[in-house]
């Protein structure tokens, strides 16, 4: 028997102890019913034996829970080095993280101030030029109509000029809106080859102060009824015909709208 306290209770101490408790307990009792096991093992012991014991099985006990302690402290220190090692992964991640979403930022603020940027210059371009255009268009006209037959040919192309201005002019305005973000197509039901011919028919007098044929081909045989943007296709002929007849030294330039599977 033991004078103060009995092995359970002293068992108990070591096991609630943080200084200690890491020290294996190997219970030796003359009790060795189920329910005596079941007691000393609740109460923290590692490991149980019954008296009368064997030494060699004593020492082998001795042996496995002093290994077992080992390769258990082992382990949390494996543990703790990894856990440190997931801390620096996490911590790595999380601060590029941070940087690539400051240059996120950075870079939003950028383009938005690009934008404003741009819209102000183009919403001052259009105010600017656009009024002197309309001046020299109307008397341009005037004089198409009532100049001498010998100033007919520069009135001409003084009238051509400010057309081609001004074509340029909302070619780069149409640009614009539909590089903005808020630019919506507006659908609607229209014929588009009447469409096609009208746009065509406007760069007639660009093709001829060239010295330029604009030949025109149209599938005879559909139905050319479509649901789609109509301000959205006029701006396509337009730049695909300028651009056209802007580059074609030459010649003639072929338009040709037809129908394709899908």
């Amino acid at each position: 028997t033991m004078p103060v306290m009995d092995g359970n209770e002293m068992c108990r101490l070591i096991k609630a102890d943080d200084r200690i408790n890491h020290i294996p307990v190997l219970m030796l009792t003359a009790r060795a019913s189920f329910e005596g096991k079941i007691s000393g093992l609740e109460i923290g012991a590692d490991d149980y034996m019954a008296k009368p014991f064997n030494a060699r099985e004593l020492h082998a006990r001795v042996k496995s829970l002093i290994r077992l302690r080992n390769q258990d402290k082992e382990l949390k220190l494996l543990n703790s080095d990894l856990e440190k090692q997931v801390q620096k992964q996490l911590f790595t991640i999380l601060e590029e993280r941070e940087q690539y979403e400051n240059k996120l930022i950075i870079a939003r603020d950028k383009a938005e101030l690009s934008s404003r940027l741009k819209s102000s210059i183009l919403d001052n371009m259009n105010h600017e030029f656009r009024t002197p255009l309309s001046t020299i268009l109307g008397y341009s006209q005037i004089l198409v109509e009532e100049a001498p037959e010998e100033l007919a040919e520069f009135a001409g192309a003084i009238e051509h000029g400010g057309k081609r201005l001004l074509m340029t002019l909302n070619g780069v305005i149409d640009l614009a809106n539909v590089e903005s973000t808020d630019y919506e197509l507006d659908f609607q039901s229209f014929d588009v080859r009447d469409k096609f011919e009208s746009v065509l028919e406007s760069h007639a007098e660009m093709a001829r102060s060239k010295g330029l044929g604009l030949r025109v081909h149209l599938d005879k045989n559909v139905t050319w009824e479509r649901t789609s943007s109509p301000d959205a296709f006029t701006k396509i002929v337009n730049l695909l015909t300028d651009n056209a007849l802007k580059y074609t030294e030459s010649g003639e330039v072929n338009a040709s709208l037809v129908q394709e599977p899908g």
